[in-house]
């Protein structure tokens, strides 16, 4: 008897017999009854599964996605074995892929609110507006746990989504919520170097009041971007900390990343003068000034904190912490954790010959293991006039140095 007059009945029975879906999926392809037939059936077996439902999402097949739901598919989870980082939902895919079709069949199907909340974050992430718009529109909040950083906007910013940040603010997300990486939205993009999203967040007349972060000059300094920096400056953003000890900050990360270009245009937006001339000359931030002016060699400076009092003899200072929110800074000493520069070294290893000269000129002190340091961080950095300065005061380059202090010269 051919197989197609059997009743339906018996060709069910008969694909209860195959051993996996694979199978049963080459036999249901024979014909068009058997595909009409068991098609249905295909999807109810996996729907334990979900293979049809991940593929059907990755793939951007709405076909595919609304028969697998159909047959029972939960849209909300996926079963453990397809839950890496990338994929904790069905819905996080969508989402992440930006089909608006897909998203709406698994908001159809019903989809808890944590799952919107982050498929939204995923969409901001990547830009896709009408996944957003659909979200809200369905009743899930744009603004998220802002608290964390986690936020659509906080997305949006890191993506370098304009357009997503524009819409999120028309929305009513707060633009003054913390940052991912430090305390605001501004200091996020100015690490990024995301200048559009910055300078929209500088100059927008729908942000009230104007957002202000000062600490995003340090976080441009750090991570040296020029045009995000002159951009910070152009709005108004002050070049200096008004906190104590951490005056000069965005110069100092500037010369410890060897940002040379931008510590000058640090400088140049500063009356350095007046600075010195305020608060005492050996308190942190005049020593920090002297060790910014010594490794990017700026004499001048050197001999004006000179002539205003400052020693020339002391190691960096411990930075004060400044939280964990801009951690990422690396607030450090200029050379290794353990590595407490002076004036002299710290010009020696830079190659700054003549504030080398002019310390030594100022009897900077000679005695062995701080001179022993600066003639090794001149043969570190191989630079052959400051270690023949440096033998000629008398520099003993046999002198047992303490290497646990400089690692990195090891």
């Amino acid at each position: 008897m051919s197989l197609l007059r059997l009743p339906d009945e018996i060709i069910f029975l008969i694909s209860g017999l195959f051993d996996n879906p694979y199978c049963l999926n080459a036999f249901l392809q024979t014909c068009r009854r058997l595909y009409l037939l068991l098609n249905h059936s295909l999807y109810q077996g996996d729907s334990p599964y979900q293979i049809a439902l991940k593929w059907g999402i990755e793939n951007g097949c709405e076909r595919t996605t609304q028969y697998a739901l159909e047959a029972g598919a939960p849209a909300d989870k996926f079963p453990l074995l397809y839950v890496p980082p990338t994929r904790r939902s069905p819905m996080q895919i969508a989402c992440r892929l930006g089909n608006e079709a897909i998203v709406r069949l698994l908001l159809d199907r019903g989809v808890s609110e944590d799952s919107g909340i982050v498929g939204m974050q995923v969409a901001a992430e990547r830009g896709h507006d009408e996944v957003i718009r659909l979200l809200v529109d369905r009743g899930f909040s744009p603004k998220g746990p802002a608290a964390r950083g986690e936020s659509p906007l906080n997305e949006a910013v890191r993506g370098n989504k304009l357009s997503t940040v524009k819409l999120l603010i028309s929305l009513g997300c707060d633009p003054h919520i913390p940052g991912f990486f430090g305390p605001s939205l501004l200091f996020d993009a100015a690490s990024l170097g995301h200048d559009e999203i910055l300078r929209y967040l500088l100059a927008s007349e729908n942000i009230e009041p104007p957002l202000v972060d000062h600490l995003a000059v340090c976080a441009a300094a750090s991570t040296g971007k020029e045009t995000t920096l002159d951009l910070l400056l152009n709005y108004g953003a002050s070049p200096i900390l008004d906190r104590k000890n951490l005056k000069f900050l965005p110069l100092v990360l500037a010369a410890k990343k060897n940002h040379y270009v931008l510590a000058e245009r640090l400088r140049g937006s500063l009356d350095l003068q007046s600075v010195i001339a305020c608060g005492t000359p050996d308190d942190i931030d005049h020593k920090l000034l002297f060790l910014v002016s010594a490794a990017c060699g700026w004499t001048d400076i050197v001999a004006d904190l000179i002539d205003r009092g400052c020693p020339v003899d002391f190691e960096e200072p411990t930075y004060p912490d400044l939280g964990d929110r801009c951690a990422h800074l690396d607030c450090g000493w200029f050379i290794g954790q353990n590595s407490r520069m002076s004036p002299l070294v710290l010009a020696a290893h830079r190659g700054c010959l003549q504030v080398v000269e002019k310390l030594l000129n100022c009897n900077a002190d000679l005695s062995a293991a701080p001179k022993l340091d600066a003639i090794a961080s001149a043969v570190h950095g191989c630079h052959i006039k400051i270690i023949e300065i440096l033998l000629d005061h008398s520099a003993d380059p046999q002198h047992d140095r303490d290497e646990s202090r400089f690692p990195v010269l090891r």
